[in-house]
């Protein structure tokens, strides 16, 4: 295996009954990882269009939510606390956050249920490496959520 092999990293702590999710960590790159589940299951999930590399536009997008809905982008540096408490945080229709959420973004769906966020990434050493954790919450009154991502920002 050499220098090139990589190691195991722990990226999200065990959800209640459910078991932790592990990433196996290869060559340095940039990646996008989902994590979690929706609420409801088979709701709304994350998408995205390319890797979040350093330098250009990762597109984060929401798919499968309902049409012309008030959304929430929510991006944070933790999926193990937020300033609440610890992750997960139930919230009141039941479903889970799974990500701290240091920014926010509303945005609506479009007739289709899509929602699409393109994210400027600049090219700063300084954030080579670094971890966000991603994730939707459809601003309706059960507050339905997506799936997660965990991005590895990298050249």
């Amino acid at each position: 295996f050499g220098s090139t092999a990589g190691k195991w990293k722990k990226l999200a702590g065990p959800l209640p009954g459910a078991p932790a999710a592990f990433h196996f960590a290869g060559p340095p790159g940039p990646s996008s990882l989902r994590f979690g589940s929706s609420c409801p299951p088979g709701g709304s999930t994350w998408i995205s269009t390319g890797l979040p590399r350093l330098g250009t536009t990762f597109n984060f997008g929401l798919a499968r939510a309902p049409a012309k809905a008030p959304v929430l982008a929510l991006f944070g540096r933790s999926d193990q606390r937020t300033r609440f408490g610890p992750l997960p945080l139930s919230l009141p229709g039941g479903c889970l956050l799974l990500v701290s959420f240091e920014v926010m973004v509303p945005l609506f769906t479009d007739t289709l249920g899509r929602a699409a966020l393109p994210i400027s990434i600049p090219n700063q050493p300084w954030l080579q490496g670094t971890r966000v954790f991603c994730q939707w919450i459809v601003a309706l009154p059960a507050l339905p959520t997506s799936d997660a991502a965990s991005l590895h920002l990298d050249l």
